[in-house]
């Protein structure tokens, strides 16, 4: 049986995993993604961001191999993990906005919502797109 380093990373011959922390862990992962503690004051958005940038992370560290590994891990297919990896792409500003503002309309933002925004390259142009997105709330 492998034993788990401090960083989260179990391993033995044949298999890599990766632990993320319980805010992530949930009973039917395919479902969604579950929240204990303090994550459930948070906007699913906002797990979702923070989640895209700890596999990021996971990643680069070489805890986890690849995004797929990943996806297996957490219940996820492929194509919704990309999705989730994609919030990385949102302007700055708009990802701060996300992080530190209590505004109602904000928490009430999904994933999907973002989409249409992550296709504009110019952080001005998403900036933009976000704003009229959350005036029309």
């Amino acid at each position: 049986m492998p034993e788990e380093a401090a960083d989260g990373l179990n391993q033995n011959a044949s298999s890599m995993s990766v632990s993320f922390p319980q805010a992530f862990k949930g009973t039917n992962p395919k479902k969604s993604i579950h929240q204990t503690g303090d994550a459930r004051n948070q906007s699913q958005l906002v797990r979702h961001l923070v989640l895209a940038y700890q596999i990021e992370q996971a990643i680069t560290k070489g805890r986890a191999s690849s995004q797929a590994q990943v996806a297996k891990q957490l219940g996820l297919t492929r194509a919704r993990l990309s999705q989730i990896m994609a919030l990385r792409r949102l302007a700055p500003a708009i990802q701060e906005r996300l992080l530190l503002d209590d505004d109602a309309k904000t928490k009430n933002l999904k994933e999907r919502d973002m989409r249409p925004i992550l296709r504009l390259a110019i952080d001005r142009a998403q900036i933009s797109a976000f704003n009229q997105l959350v005036s029309g709330l």
